[in-house]
Order: structure tokens, then sequence, then C-alpha cells
């Protein structure tokens, strides 16, 4: 199901996506390329933040990419398949080793998996090359976990390396690390625990302190009630954005319902603190209050949250699932409820979403098309800006000049090619 479903994400990219980079690939692909000064600085460039993130990683990328044909379809094709792997991975893991060899668990997870990690409800993460920082964040995010759970040192440090230089989320494993260790420690009195303990902490703070080394973040809005009320709402959004396709105040339903069903499961201890499925949804709170109070100076109390959250969102739900599995395994009606949801929401988003991509697209196409007639000078007089509005929305004198310096060092050759 899987590979079927990733499959076709990579078809439509190869015949459907437009030849172009998207919003904040542009400025990054010129800071890189450009602004950097050459490959002296490149480490420089790589490493300098884009807001209060560094993605080295997703940098990189696009910087062995730039020469590419066709180099924003390699991104999102590699996207896709990192997603693929955070599934084969979590699968085994998660579903291969916490639950008794029954035909009901197989067939059940095999098939509604799949929705967690490849919901169109994230569509921006499989359609914009940049994308994949979200794509690394969530192989990073799922090392880690299964890393911790499984005593296994070098899966914890690659995860959470793979989450550092590649988001901001890496924030939300500190105390993660932090806790199952100590908890792990003080449980078992063991020295290994402890030395476990020091070893991993030392290494994830002094990361963690090079990160933050002359990194200025923009100025926050002061917390007060309303604030806190801002937050608390978008927390709420966030978890339930996988729904946000069947509407709005589903989704925060949906969102309040995880909140009420982990909440349940934890007071009555039904899911323990060293398990895969309490780790996932530790992680998406987590993830989801450091995402809130980031944003929350920017959103209303009725925007709607970004698509892209949608994926650490999946991976609570992911442990939800998994845990409500573990407590009613006996019941399956209870299961197939949960389930049922997972369908509904799954057709309906695909039902909305591709027509609705595909036009998209063609909009996108039409604007490559314009800028491309732009630097080969055909069409110079006569260039329509509004024809470029979804390639940068910010503003389109800006694109032209970013396009123009980009294109005159031999960097946008693949643009101007016919997919």
């Amino acid at each position: 199901m899987a590979i079927l479903i990733a499959t076709g994400l990579i078809f439509f990219v190869w015949t459907q996506t437009a030849n172009t980079m998207l919003s904040d690939e542009w400025d990054i692909s010129y800071n890189i390329l450009i602004e950097s000064g050459g490959d002296a600085n490149l480490l420089n460039a790589l490493w300098a933040p884009h807001n209060e993130h560094r993605i080295f990683l997703p940098k990189l990328i696009t910087y062995l990419n730039s020469s590419m044909s066709l180099a924003p379809q390699r991104l999102m094709t590699l996207s896709i398949l990192l997603l693929l792997f955070s599934y084969f991975f979590c699968f085994r893991n998660l579903f291969g080793s916490s639950f008794e060899e029954n035909e009901f668990a197989d067939k059940f997870f095999a098939i509604l998996v799949p929705f967690f990690f490849f919901s169109l409800a994230q569509k921006p993460n499989f359609f914009i090359g940049i994308n994949i920082c979200w794509s690394l964040q969530c192989v990073g995010v799922i090392l880690t976990i299964v890393g911790l759970v499984t005593s296994s040192n070098w899966k914890v440090i690659l995860g959470f390396l793979v989450n550092y230089l590649s988001l901001a989320g890496w924030i939300a494993l500190l105390p993660i690390v932090f806790l199952y260790t100590l908890i792990d420690w003080i449980k078992f009195k063991d020295s290994k625990k402890l030395r476990r303990f020091v070893y991993l902490n030392f290494i994830t703070g002094l990361l963690s302190a090079l990160y933050f080394f002359k990194l200025q973040t923009p100025p926050k809005a002061p917390i007060g009630a309303e604030a806190v009320l801002k937050i608390l709402a978008h927390l709420i959004q966030l978890i339930g954005s996988p729904f946000q396709p069947m509407g709005r105040d589903f989704a925060f339903i949906m969102g309040v319902l995880f909140l009420v069903i982990s909440a349940i499961f934890i007071v009555k201890k039904r899911l323990k603190f060293n398990s895969l499925p309490f780790q996932f949804i530790f992680y998406t709170l987590t993830i989801g209050i450091l995402i809130s109070f980031g944003r929350f100076s920017f959103w209303s109390l009725g925007e709607r949250v970004a698509e892209r959250y949608a994926l650490v969102a999946n991976l609570g739900w992911l442990g939800l699932l998994a845990a409500t599995y573990i407590n009613f395994k006996t019941k399956k009606t209870v299961v197939y409820i949960v389930a049922s949801l997972l369908v509904i929401d799954t057709v309906v988003t695909t039902a909305k979403r591709i027509p609705h991509e595909l036009a998209v697209q063609k909009t996108q196409e039409s604007g490559r098309k314009c800028l491309a007639d732009f630097l080969k000078d055909s069409q110079k007089n006569n260039y329509d800006p509004k024809c470029t509005a979804y390639i940068y929305p910010p503003s389109d004198e800006h694109l032209r000049a970013v396009a123009n310096a980009l294109y005159k060092k031999g960097h946008l050759s693949w643009m101007l090619e016919k997919k």
C-alpha cells in the first residue's frame, strides 16, 4: 500500500508539477549559489539561519542539485522517498515488535499507516522542493525515538543530527531525550543507564549551544492570558490539521479528541512512558507547543494552520492509533471506528486536493513559462508581473532580480527546458 501511494505521488510529480522553484526556494538558492561568493564561503552560507531555523541539509541538497535538469522534481521525489523510508522503518519498529503476531494487526496497520506519511493534507511537503526539510525532520524524529526505546545510541545521535540540520523542530526532542534517559536511569539504577544519560544529554546540550550561538530570532509578543489562549487554540488546530480538508471546525474537534483520549490513557496508566506510542504522542504535543508559541503572534484565532504541519501531527495520531489498538485489541469495533474516520478523511482529502492541485500546477507552469521568456529576453516588453504570483508571491520585482542573477551564473538552464 505504501509503495503504491508513493509511486502514485512520484508519478504525479514527474507528469504534472511545474519545473520551477517556489517561494523561499528562490532566496535560499540565491543565498547559497550567488550571495555566498562561491565555494570558499559555502559552509557559512549553509549554516546561516533561515528565520529561526538552520536548514543545513536542505540547503546542501539544493546546492548539489542546482545544476541538474528538472531540479525541483528531484527534490520532491527524494522527499517522498524519505517518507517511504520513514514508513517502513516505523512500521517495522512500532508494529513489527510491539504487538502479538496476528492477522488483524498486520492487515489493519499495513492498510492504515501509509495515511500518516502520505496524506494529501500535507501536500506542500510533496510538491515544494525545499519542504524536503519536513521529510528529513520526520526521518530524524523516528530514528531518535526508536533509538531511545531500543537502547541504540547511534540511532539517537544520527536521528537527532538529521533533525538538527533540517529544522528547529529538534528542540522538541531535547525534553524527550532528557526525560527518557533520566527516567530509564532512575528506574533501573544501572551504571550503563547513567552513562547513557550523561553521554546523550552532553552531546545534545553541546549541539544546542552551537546552534544558538549568534542566532538572532524575531522578538515575540508578551505572553499574557490572550497569548496563552491563542497558543492553546493553535495547538489544538495543529493537532487536528490532518483533518483540515473536512473543515476547520471538524479539525478542531479532532484536536480536542486527541488531547482527551491521550489524557485518559495517561491518567489510567494505559500508556507506558518508554513505549513508542507514548513517545510519538509526546513529540507531537511538544513540537505543537513549540510551533504554536513561535507563531501565535502571526496568526489570528480563526486562521488555518499551515498544511506542512500535518506531518508532525500525523506522528502523534499514529501513536494514538497504536495506543488505541493496544488498549482495545479485543474490542475491534472501537479500532474500526477510529480507522473509518481516517479512511473517510483520506477519501475526502484526495477528492478535494487533486483537482485543486492540478489547477495550481497549471498556474505555476504558466508562471514558469513567463519567467523563462523574461530570462531569454523574448518578452521583456510585454511581461506581466501577475503571471509569476504563484511562483513567488511576495515581490515580482525581487523574483526577476534573483532569477536573473541565478540565470547569468548558469544555474537555471534546467528551468528553460520543457518537461
